[in-house]
């Protein structure tokens, strides 16, 4: 680090981190790995689409995607970039993501219900109004939200409704031309993260690496074609845009597009404040309001977008909340611990209690690091939502995940992040494909994802002692 005076005090400029020497990704078992893992992924979601019937036995499918997934997280982990050693994340990414592309949701019937409400207003009907499956549209989608309206906000629905008509509202392929949505927020956040990365000082392929080659952004945000990948890809993209001359307002601006795609987009709005200021002296005033500046602008370009279409925000109204359903929420799982050792304790109010101290966590790290290391907030903020506010689904994660590669968490944040990771990639073949009890599938869940990391550490620990001593 060095210093650059600015009126009279010294502000520290990053120095750059040097690049990692390219290898070619056909020379790294590690990309081969994934590669099998992803292909693996494949022919079991197929055979759960009744094709390979008398090539692969139906009994067979799980097993396939529970072992493709866990080589994809294997090979992500051994693909970690360090010093003296690396390859081509982008290219190591596409090989990845072509086996998933025309395949069917994975792990999700989300991707049918994005169909749905994109046919509803294509028919003229509002999905804010109209449930979700009564207007007769030929897709599959999530039965258990059969009559609920929506709670997404109008953009997304509108780019479902786009994609829906081009493609002629094919049962199969409009469904799987939905993932180009999360293609694009994937694209996004190859071009913003490096950018960031390189202006802060961070190191590029690890931001890459942990944003978009990891087994949980590949097979529930490409995979699934969660839209929750398009909003983080246009978050990041807001806040590459932060870092120019008038960022402030313009990436304020794109944060609120990005929360007319999905609502948690707007926690990155202060982030816009912070990284304009960036470089600059510490100053509290300025600081906050120019925080509050940008929440503002992006709150007003969110209503803005969302009354331009039409549909307005109807959501704030919409029935198919997503906290109705049971998930693994650290609430959850105290109450079924609770409950085991014959302790009395409810669900709703631990879930409470989890949700006053989140808030009160997120704004005390604002306080912290909201205005000197923004985007360390904004990574360790997303998790805490994720994990204390409401429901917990696997694609959450891909907030957290696509920032905490720009910042230096700590090290429990990160020893948490590479547990979770392998966790909930593949939890939902145990919850959604074999329908087991949310703690049988945790715990089969978590053997897996501590044998990853077992083997990860292993490798990692043969290949340093290989390594001829100079």
């Amino acid at each position: 680090m060095f210093a650059l005076p600015v009126l009279g005090r010294s502000v520290a400029r990053p120095t750059p981190v040097p690049a990692h020497p390219q290898l070619s990704i056909l020379a790294s078992p590690a990309v081969w790995l994934g590669l099998l893992g992803s292909v693996l992924t494949a022919l079991g979601e197929l055979r759960g689409q009744q094709l390979l019937v008398g090539v692969i036995g139906a009994e067979f499918r799980v097993p396939l995607i529970v072992t493709g997934i866990t080589a994809l997280a294997v090979a992500w982990g051994l693909l970690r970039p360090r010093p003296g050693e690396g390859v081509n994340l982008v290219g190591v990414f596409v090989l990845w993501a072509l086996p998933l592309l025309l395949l069917p949701p994975v792990l999700s019937t989300d991707a049918g219900s994005y169909a749905d409400l994109g046919w509803m207003i294509n028919q003229g009907f509002s999905p804010y109004e109209q449930g979700l499956g009564t207007t007769g549209s030929p897709f599959a989608y999530g039965r258990a939200w059969r009559g609920t309206t929506s709670v997404y906000p109008a953009l997304s629905l509108e780019l479902f409704a786009v994609v829906v008509k081009l493609t002629g509202a094919h049962a199969y392929w409009s469904v799987v031309a939905l993932r180009s949505l999360a293609v694009a927020g994937a694209a996004m956040l190859l071009w913003s993260l490096p950018r960031i990365a390189r202006r802060i000082g961070a190191d590029p392929d690890r931001a890459v690496w942990l944003a978009v080659l990891n087994p949980i952004t590949l097979i529930h945000g490409i995979g699934g074609e969660h839209i929750d990948l398009l909003m983080v890809g246009l978050v990041g993209v807001a806040l590459a845009v932060a870092l120019t001359p008038f960022g402030l307002v313009t990436g304020a601006m794109l944060i609120g597009v990005a929360a007319a795609v999905k609502q948690p987009a707007l926690l990155a709005a202060p982030v816009v404040a912070g990284l304009a200021f960036l470089g600059k002296p510490r100053a509290w005033a300025r600081d906050l309001g120019g925080a509050a500046f940008a929440v503002v602008i992006a709150v007003g370009a969110f209503v803005g977008v969302s009354e331009l279409t039409g549909l307005g925000l109807g959501w704030l109204e919409g029935t198919g909340d997503p906290s109705r359903s049971a998930t693994p929420t650290p609430a959850y799982l105290l109450t079924a611990l609770a409950d085991a050792v014959g302790l009395s304790a409810s669900s709703d109010t631990l879930m409470l209690v989890g949700q006053g101290l989140s808030v009160l966590l997120i704004g005390g790290l604002y306080l912290r690091f909201g205005a000197g290391q923004p985007l360390r907030f904004l990574g360790v903020a997303a998790l805490i939502s994720v994990l204390g506010l409401g429901s917990l689904r696997e694609w959450y994660l891909l907030a957290p995940l696509a920032f905490l590669g720009l910042s230096r968490p700590g090290r429990w944040v990160n020893a948490g992040v590479t547990l979770l990771v392998p966790l909930f990639a593949v939890y939902g073949c145990f919850r959604e494909y074999l329908r087991l009890p949310i703690i049988t599938s945790m715990l089969y869940a978590s053997t897996l994802a501590l044998a990853v990391v077992a083997s990860i550490s292993l490798v990692t620990w043969t290949r340093r002692e290989r390594v001829p001593v100079r």
